[in-house]
């Protein structure tokens, strides 16, 4: 995710502030899960940047998700909410 003012580092590594969810149209798989993953926030770079875990045969393909970015604040204090497309 990019940013377009400086933000909060410890709000933006927060994993709980980027929700995945499946696109429209994407069918519900029984025993499928979500990708897992970590976030590190680059300062200078005003980037987070999510790694997702090795994916395994019962997880979502990122092209089926949108990553929304919620409670991210900036260094003024002002939160950032944003959905996209993987």
């Amino acid at each position: 995710a990019f940013f377009s003012d400086d933000m909060n580092k410890a709000s933006a590594e927060t994993v709980a502030n980027y929700i995945l969810t499946l696109k429209a149209g994407v069918p519900v798989v029984a025993g499928n899960t979500l990708p897992t993953f970590t976030v590190v926030y680059n300062v200078l770079a005003r980037q987070s940047t999510l790694t997702y875990a090795a994916p395994t045969a019962t997880t979502y393909a990122l092209s089926d998700l949108i990553l929304t970015v919620s409670g991210v604040k900036d260094t003024q204090g002002n939160v950032v909410d944003k959905a996209s497309s993987l």
